[in-house]
């Protein structure tokens, strides 16, 4: 190949080189934003955001994951959930969302704002939320772990909560089509499971330990609960108060 055919040629490669180059810095994400995930929505990473509750509520409504890192993160506040199709996931026990609060204010809390219309067409009705692979811990002084208000086809599962003041998690305000299972909930001041207003859920395969006044309060019409699997240490229960429901392989042992 003569001298001069070759030279055109590898400033031609250079060429393509460099512009390759500048368009996949230009269209990368940056570090504080959210990138696209496997499917619709996006992958927030809550390190790169100023506090955890910016991470929530940077996932737009397409719905997306917030990813929490095996590290503590310390909350003043409680965090609120008002997207639908939000995982909020952690990274397994080593993700620890510390509450300080002090003025008996719950740890999270999902619920739609006011005015919400989901993409159901359904007014202040939230769907699709989950929380996954956490460990929340509370305070002497501190309210409730997680309270669900108005949320449908929701997950609550793999969690460990510890140490709250009030009930590790509340139901109320018409929950329906809820799944609690397979969690750890320890110590809690008050009780584990508070159903105040819901129906057509499972509540399966989680541990109840530690000295609780109450492994379950049923107030008022609960109807069509799947309440199986549980195990619960020395913490009585209103379970036989459900109406309509499944009570099957659930271990009560009084110390």
């Amino acid at each position: 190949m003569p001298r001069s055919k070759r030279f055109s040629t590898l400033v031609l490669v250079l060429v393509v080189v460099v512009v390759g180059t500048l368009a996949f810095r230009t269209t990368a994400p940056s570090q504080a934003t959210a990138s696209k995930g496997p499917r619709c929505g996006v992958v927030v990473r809550a390190d790169d955001f100023p506090s955890l509750q910016a991470a929530i509520d940077a996932v737009p409504v397409e719905g997306g994951m917030v990813l929490l890192s095996p590290r503590r993160y310390v909350i003043d506040q409680p965090l609120r959930i008002r997207h639908e199709d939000l995982l909020l996931q952690g990274s397994g026990p080593a993700s620890v969302i510390e509450k300080h609060n002090r003025q008996g204010a719950p740890a999270l809390v999902i619920e739609p704002p006011a005015g919400f219309v989901s993409k159901t067409g359904q007014k202040e009705r939230l769907w699709r939320v989950e929380l996954s692979g956490l460990r929340l811990e509370g305070n002497p002084n501190s309210g409730h772990g997680v309270v669900v208000e108005n949320t449908y086809g929701s997950i609550i599962s793999s969690n460990m909560i510890e140490e709250c003041q009030g009930w590790a998690v509340v139901l109320d305000r018409d929950c329906y089509g809820i799944a609690v299972s397979a969690n750890v909930l320890a110590h809690q001041f008050t009780g584990g499971v508070d159903l105040r207003d819901a129906h057509d859920l499972t509540i399966t395969g989680n541990t109840f330990s530690g000295q609780m006044p109450k492994t379950l309060a049923v107030r008022g019409r609960c109807p069509r609960v799947v309440f199986t699997g549980n195990i619960a240490t020395g913490t009585p229960s209103d379970h036989r108060l459900l109406q309509q429901s499944a009570l099957q392989g659930n271990i009560f042992q009084q110390e």
